[in-house]
């Protein structure tokens, strides 16, 4: 050790000694460390060094190993120094790469981004630092993270297309049906998307896209022959990555459509027809399908459910209401001609007919025609509300309350509330509420409408209604009024059960009767 190395490692700890002396302490004992080509040979990123002139000074292994994957050539280290940059790699040289490295070497100061090269197909993040002697450029590859990201960002996407679909108005069940397979092959980047119907004969394609020839809408095919047969006898989704590796070479199903992947869910609906969702391709995928796909696929799942329930539901309901419609439309246009006749011929009756008797006869008839409107109302408020919009409460109850006579009645209004409804059916309802306060609270009853947490009510201070009578008040035909139809209130009912609400009765704080209406969700 020379003098002056003595005095420096008097003057440093031995450490610090030893790493300026290119030693590297272990137990004790000094070892010569590796140079920094071999370090940076051994770094898992790529560092590559250039000269003035834009050729290459120096390059790790790693980037050696990029440059020639980028140039489509095989060259050593040795072979690529001194080689200018853009003559090897003259495809990066319009690229977000060059014109970076010249802004570097042009302002002097170090530059950091994020691009992918695509030739490639790899994303890096790249620190360009300048110096007199040319540039040091370190690439590390974050393909892996950015893929991840694009995932997420693919993922959520999907869900924010679903809730869209779900959620838009305008569009019928079949257009919602065609977007969701249109997003399901979009989302598992496969090109065939189905709605399949099964029954014991076979299998019906019910809404396609992008199917080729024998999977198109109205196809049908052996239950055999359709993978569909097995999602539909378990709970789960039926994932197949690649058919042939996975025992289906031999299947029928394989051997008529020659599908190499295939996911599928089944749709549980309460009716006598098997459903199933799937995706399908021609190829293999080249991995497994995500977990994130997969809840992506049974969310897909439930909301079809969900929708063909819906639709099912909706059909039994629109037949029931065309029997309803069917026989209000009888009792309407059956019994209005002879009881206009019996209202006419009543005016000829001798005059020494009983006069009693001839009121009773007209009282009679007057509640027959009473009878006839009171059913053809509740047949049109049973069907189902489709046409909603944005309505004031305040609006329709002032409305509902100037179509009812009430010359001394007392109308007291408490809130505001704007909700999604028929305006139409809700004021016939309002309508029935108030002529019902009237009729059973005397001319001069003070009528509440006031809003709540999740709803309104109609309240009165008339005589009020027995507890032991409550469930029976929307009951049809049920009344105490000798001369009232006992459908008023039902319609009250059947309107607000029309629009998903809910209507009870109770007691209100003056002892009257008080009718709460939930289940109402406000606007905004």
């Amino acid at each position: 050790m020379s003098s002056s190395d003595r005095a420096l490692y008097a003057w440093q700890p031995k450490a610090r000694y030893a790493a300026y002396r290119g030693w590297e302490l272990v137990t004790g004992e000094t070892r010569e460390v590796p140079d920094a080509g071999e370090i940076l040979d051994r770094m898992s990123d790529a560092f590559l060094a250039l000269d003035e002139d834009w050729r290459f000074s120096y390059l790790n292994e790693r980037a050696r190993d990029l440059i020639c994957e980028a140039a489509g050539i095989e060259a050593t280290v040795a072979e690529l120094r001194g080689r200018h940059i853009w003559n090897v790699v003259p495809a990066a040289e319009d690229t977000i790469f060059a014109e970076q490295y010249v802004r570097a070497a042009e302002t002097g100061e170090s530059v950091s981004f994020k691009a992918e090269y695509g030739p490639i197909d790899t994303w890096f993040e790249v620190r360009v630092y300048p110096s007199e002697s040319g540039l040091s450029v370190y690439l590390r590859d974050i393909s892996d993270r950015k893929r991840r990201e694009e995932r997420r960002e693919r993922d959520r996407q999907a869900l924010q297309s679903l809730y869209r679909i779900a959620a838009d108005a305008e569009r019928s069940f079949d257009e919602k049906v065609d977007d969701v397979l249109e997003l399901g092959c979009d989302y598992l980047d496969v090109p065939f998307g189905m709605v399949n119907e099964l029954t014991d004969e076979g299998q019906t394609v019910a809404y396609a896209h992008g199917t080729p020839a024998g999977l198109r809408p109205g196809e049908s095919m052996p239950r055999d022959e359709a993978y569909c047969k097995e999602t539909v006898e378990t709970d789960d989704l039926l994932a197949i990555v690649d058919a042939v590796e996975e025992g289906w070479g031999d299947d029928p199903a394989y051997a008529k459509h020659g599908l190499g992947c295939y996911i599928g869910g089944r749709i549980e609906v309460d009716d006598d027809v098997d459903r199933t969702l799937c995706f399908a391709g021609p190829s293999p995928r080249e991995s497994s399908f995500t977990p994130t796909e997969e809840t992506v696929m049974e969310l897909l799942t439930q909301w079809l459910t969900y929708e063909f329930s819906r639709r099912t539901d909706r059909r039994e309901l629109e037949r029931k209401n065309e029997r309803l419609e069917n026989f209000a439309s009888v009792v309407s246009h059956d019994l209005r001609n002879p009881l206009a006749i019996a209202k006419g011929r009543l005016g000829f009756l001798d005059e020494d007919a009983p006069t009693e008797h001839v009121s009773v006869v007209a009282d009679a008839l007057d509640r027959m025609e009473s009878l006839i409107d009171d059913l053809s109302t509740l047949a049109r408020q049973g069907e189902i509300i489709d046409e909603r919009r944005a309505v004031d409460l305040s609006t329709v109850v002032s409305d509902a309350w100037g179509a009812v006579p009430t010359p001394e009645a007392t109308l007291d209004r408490q809130g505001d509330l704007t909700l999604h409804a028929d305006e139409s059916r809700l004021r016939q309802a309002l309508e029935n509420l108030f002529t019902n306060a009237v009729e059973h609270g005397g001319d001069d009853v003070r009528v509440t409408v006031a809003v709540t947490d999740g709803g309104f009510y109609v309240a009165d201070d008339g005589p009020g209604i027995p507890p032991e009578q409550r469930e029976n008040v929307f009951r049809m035909g049920y009344t105490t009024d000798d001369d009232g139809s006992g459908i008023g209130m039902a319609i009250v009912r059947e309107v607000v059960e029309a629009h998903g609400w809910s209507i009870a009765v109770g007691e209100s704080a003056s002892g009257g009767a008080r009718f709460d209406v939930t289940g109402v969700e406000p606007l905004e």
